[in-house]
Formats: C-alpha cells, sequence, structure tokens
C-alpha cells in the first residue's frame, strides 16, 4: 500500500525556494517537487503521486489520496480506509503518524473479516443485535465500545467476571459507564427492563468511598469493579439503559494511535 508522506517541515525547514506565497521541496520519495503554500503543506497521492492539500477532508475521505484515486464508494469507518490495492484496511490515525517516506505494508493477506490496522491492530465496528454474556465476556480493556444509537465510543478501563467499565473524553471531562454481564432480575424501572443487559453509572450518590473516578489506575479500576462484583454497589436503576445494540471495535494487542489515547 503506497501511502508516503511527501513533505515534513522539520526536514525541509530552511530549504525552501520561496516564489510569490508558494514554497517548492523536493518530494523525499520521488525527487519531484511538492509545492507548499502559506495554508499548509500539500502531499503526493500515494496512487498517482499528484501533489495533494493536507487538509481535513483528505483524511476523513481516503488518507493520502487524491480525488481522482480516493475510494469514496465503499466507506468502511470513519476511522479505517481501504487499501486500493488488496483491499485491506488500515486506521486513519496509523497514517497520520507515518514517518516521512515510510510505506504500511501490502501483501495482500489481511483477513477478510475482520481486518485489522497492522500497525496498532484496530478493527472495525461490528454491531450485534443479540446481546449475550457470551458476548459481553469478548470485551476486554481496550476495545471501543457503542451501545445502541450512540455517536460517540467509549474505551474499555477495565473488565471483571460479571462487569466491564468504560470511558469518554469529552471537552475536559471523564464520563464512564459501566456494563453488567448478567440480565437485570426486575420487571421494569425508569429505562431499565426485566431479562435485559444494562450499562449505566453506579448507584453512589456521592460517589464510590476511596475511588476518585480516575480510571488510568489499572489496580484502583479492578477495586472498583470487585465493589460490583460483592454487591457493594449496582447499577443505578436512574440511569442504567438497557442494551438493545452493541457495537464493538475489538483491539488484537495494545493500541498504538494517539488518536484513540
Amino acid at each position: 500500500m503506497e501511502l508516503v508522506r511527501g513533505y515534513d517541515e522539520e526536514i525541509f525547514e530552511g530549504n525552501a525556494i520561496k516564489k510569490d506565497n508558494e514554497y517548492e521541496f523536493p518530494c523525499p520519495i520521488c525527487g519531484e517537487e511538492v509545492i507548499v503554500d502559506d495554508f499548509g503543506p500539500a502531499y503526493r497521492c500515494g496512487t498517482c503521486k499528484k501533489p495533494i492539500r493536507f487538509r481535513e477532508e483528505n483524511i476523513k475521505t481516503g488518507y493520502y489520496l487524491c480525488d481522482c484515486c480516493r475510494d469514496t464508494d465503499n466507506p468502511i469507518d470513519e476511522d479505517i480506509y481501504n487499501c486500493k490495492k488488496c483491499g485491506g484496511q488500515i486506521c486513519n490515525a496509523c497514517v497520520i503518524n507515518l514517518q516521512v517516506g515510510e510505506e504500511i505494508p501490502c501483501d495482500g493477506q489481511h483477513d477478510i473479516n475482520p481486518k485489522y490496522c497492522p500497525f496498532c491492530g484496530i478493527v472495525s465496528y461490528t454491531t450485534y443485535t443479540e446481546v449475550t454474556k457470551e458476548l459481553l465476556d469478548t470485551i476486554k480493556v481496550g476495545d471501543l465500545i457503542k451501545v445502541n444509537d450512540w455517536k460517540k465510543p467509549m474505551k474499555v478501563r477495565g473488565v471483571s467476571p460479571n462487569y466491564a467499565v468504560m470511558t469518554e473524553n469529552n471537552f475536559g471531562k471523564t464520563y464512564y459507564s459501566v456494563i453488567e454481564k448478567k440480565p437485570w432480575d426486575g420487571d421494569r424501572r425508569n429505562a431499565m427492563r426485566g431479562g435485559r443487559y444494562h450499562c449505566g453509572r453506579d448507584n453512589w450518590i456521592f460517589g464510590a468511598p476511596h475511588f476518585e473516578y480516575k480510571f488510568d489506575d489499572e489496580k484502583a479500576v479492578a477495586a472498583y469493579l470487585q465493589t460490583f462484583e460483592r454487591g457493594e454497589t449496582e447499577l443505578s436503576v436512574r440511569n442504567a439503559i438497557p442494551i438493545l445494540e452493541l457495537h464493538i471495535k475489538h483491539v488484537k494487542g495494545e493500541s498504538k494511535c494517539k488518536k484513540l489515547g
């Protein structure tokens, strides 16, 4: 897969030939010119090598491909893109972090289902409409979870035999939700439904004792989940919701994507 970055500000700093409001640099890959103007750097298309402007839409719609070459007919996920050579997938965050001249290896041997990013192990979301204990047991630390119609995912921070806790950072604040791997044995209360699996906050009104909700501390998270296992707390019936659909993006190994945290 030829996704090569054609410009790097640190490498070319001081070597620019300024012409009006544009700068000309030789591409470190092919030696051809890469044009950079005051609005930001240009990159060469990974397929046809034509210069393309580095803008957000280039990232969102098909990595470093120009309008003619990028594959917009088969969108996979907002963070996963297709290799036009073999059909394998690569996650956007890994492409952004490539070094100058580095190529994403393409051996045509990517898994068909699921297809993992060869750099960070991220795979596109899989949707499950039948939620079972066996399915919930496959969730592991690092996985990304969307419940029902959520637009933004939460990242799994800890798991125990009957629970999992996940978080989302939004506007500088951390929000959490606990998944209970046991169906609720009640009938119906607020949004909770009997026989369904649920997720939500704990029922400590003033917060969990001895736990400051710092989910980066693995030992503290494990101890927090044990309070659920021992029955010291449970899901709050005021804000727990039934899991009708579960969208999981499994992580194979440890994520290297800065974007995902």
